[in-house]
């Protein structure tokens, strides 16, 4: 649980906010989801744990999205992200 004085929708917020869906959820399944509502919610990046083939990592692959489930993400991120006011680079 994120306190809310530190939450990504605070336009005063010190630094950047940097959220993290892999590990945050633990489920390739949610990064998706919670990248977008991440997004929504007014965070300034993403970390996202990316593998050709999960099932094979040596760490994290229940987490991680296969690259071609990542780049459809990022288009829906593009969609998103004026709507937010975000730039997306």
């Amino acid at each position: 649980m994120i306190p809310p004085e530190h939450s990504a929708g605070r336009a005063d917020a010190a630094w950047p906010i940097i959220v993290d869906p892999s590990h945050g959820t633990g489920s390739w399944e949610l990064v998706t989801p919670m990248a977008l509502a991440a997004v929504a919610a007014g965070a300034d990046g993403l970390l996202i744990e990316v593998h050709p083939h999960p099932e094979k990592a040596l760490s994290d692959g229940k987490q991680s999205l296969r690259p071609d489930t990542f780049a459809q993400l990022v288009e829906r991120l593009k969609m998103i992200a004026p709507a937010c006011r975000k730039n997306f680079n």
